[in-house]
């Protein structure tokens, strides 16, 4: 399967699906997700900067560093508790206002 027209974007691709990490296709634009994770990465098609590779290898290591940052037993915060925390606070910032 060809992920991106561009050699460099598929080969990266390639690489992060080896290491269980899930791509879906969509119509222009493909979407890799970070195994455990709900976030995702679009992956250009047919991308027509020269720089393409080297943009979205960088794309892929921020993701990388929120994915950890996210998941860290160290930051005590999980997706769950973090969500009702948000939702808790809007919800109090609505009714003081």
């Amino acid at each position: 399967m060809k992920y991106s027209a561009s050699k460099e974007v598929d080969d990266i691709v390639r690489k992060y699906i080896r290491r269980n990490w899930r791509y879906k296709r969509g119509k222009k634009h493909g979407l890799l997700y970070p195994p455990n994770c709900g976030l995702f990465i679009v992956v250009p098609g047919s991308p027509s900067d020269s720089l393409a590779g080297f943009i979205f290898s960088q794309e892929i290591r921020r993701l990388e560093r929120r994915v950890q940052i996210w998941l860290s037993p160290d930051t005590g915060l999980k997706p769950v508790s973090f969500l009702r925390y948000f939702r808790v606070s809007c919800a109090l910032s609505l009714v003081s206002s």
